[in-house]
């Protein structure tokens, strides 16, 4: 299979089949800093208390954190996604996940109990530090022909 290499993180969402509405009501470039803590909590608890906890609302959840802590290594960002995920998840998701390491243990809409492992955030990691990286590559190069 032929990897694909994607200009935005909005591009990427939509062509791996993930929330982008998600990011697009998110949008956390919104503000000069991003959202607070608060701000984040009290948005996804009003998201998440009309919406189903699925892989892919978790994955995209990720693919928002990785993408705003871009300069964390690998294990770091999934371990902070993890305690992200564990502080906030008696209040926001209403104890919907259990942990076993990084991996996440969740039920989905037809009881069925899923698990999303370390390595599935691992892909996602590499992915957007590759838009990252193209990302700067290409302001770079415009810089340099301007």
């Amino acid at each position: 299979m032929k990897k694909q290499n994607y200009p935005t993180l909005t591009n990427y969402l939509a062509k791996t089949n993930k929330n982008v509405d998600l990011y697009r009501l998110y949008n956390p470039h919104f503000s000069l800093f991003g959202k607070t803590c608060n701000e984040e909590q009290i948005f996804y608890c009003c998201y998440f208390s009309r919406h189903m906890i699925t892989e892919r609302n978790i994955l995209t959840l990720f693919s928002i954190h990785t993408f705003l802590f871009y300069n964390i290594s690998k294990k770091e960002t999934i371990k902070s996604f993890s305690n992200f995920l564990k502080y906030a998840n008696h209040d926001v998701f209403n104890n919907a996940f259990k942990f076993r390491g990084c991996n996440i243990i969740y039920q989905n809409k037809k009881r069925e109990v899923k698990e999303i492992s370390w390595f599935s955030f691992s892909r996602i990691y590499d992915d957007i530090v590759k838009i990252k990286e193209y990302g700067t590559n290409h302001n770079n190069f415009i810089k340099l022909v301007a």
